[in-house]
């Protein structure tokens, strides 16, 4: 064999050997949920109610209802009193001494039906009510890695339907950070699954070697949005 053959043998074993030590060190990683933060607004004339709902591993959840007078009926309003009916108690009527906000523990294992608050008040308006179905909800995910963490904002509306609440998400937030610099992002593979047709979907971005990504997601979701994170490393 002459010196080119040999030439040439010896540049496809450091092509292959630099191909074979970049293959081996390039890793990947699937991140699921840690925890979620959720925020349900229902907005009234005199009042804004937010059902505030912070869910951890195991499925440990504490749920808290704050009801808030808005600031433009803050000098004529004052929250007298409030009949509430959880899921699986019977209906309770509750004097809070004339507050402008209030916040209220919702059960364990219970959800809200309804609330029906009563005001101190010389204007016209001396009640209000509200079924905790139809909301508009900001949910924010947290998915902790070995290797990264990830953020997910996720907005929409949440229709009660049969019995049942149905989420609609329409705007998401997606934020990637590595935990060490040295980690330089090469995919990200978002999963999640649709509850109208029961099917697996994902979305794949590209961290071009980069320590964090951010990015934004404009359309309809029909579910809980994504619920787990494939990584892969550089």
């Amino acid at each position: 064999m002459n010196k080119k053959g040999y030439f040439l043998i010896f540049a496809l074993a450091i092509l292959f050997l630099v191909f074979s030590i970049n293959t081996s060190f390039a890793t990947s990683e699937t991140i699921y949920q840690s925890s979620d933060h959720q925020l349900d607004t229902y907005d009234k004339k005199i009042v804004t109610l937010k059902v505030d709902t912070l869910s951890y591993k195991l499925h440990e959840t504490k749920q808290y209802l704050k009801i808030e007078v808005k600031k433009g009926y803050r000098n004529k309003y004052k929250i007298k009193s409030y009949k509430i009916k959880f899921s699986d108690k019977k209906a309770k009527l509750v004097k809070v001494n004339n507050k402008k906000y209030i916040k209220i523990k919702v059960p364990l294992y219970n959800s809200l039906s309804w609330i029906k608050i009563n005001y101190l008040t010389k204007g016209k308006v001396k009640k209000e009510s509200t079924s905790f179905k139809n909301s508009k909800f900001r949910v924010v995910k947290f998915f902790k890695g070995k290797k990264s963490n990830v953020k997910i904002i996720q907005e929409g509306i949440t229709d009660y339907i049969n019995g049942e609440n149905f989420p609609t998400i329409n705007y998401q937030k997606i934020k990637i950070t590595a935990k060490n610099k040295k980690s330089k992002i090469n995919q990200i593979k978002l999963l999640y699954r649709d509850y109208t047709t029961g099917e697996e979907g994902s979305k794949i971005f590209y961290g071009h070697g980069r320590n964090s990504l951010t990015t934004n997601l404009y359309g309809t979701y029909y579910g809980y949005g994504f619920d787990e994170v494939i990584v892969r490393y550089y």
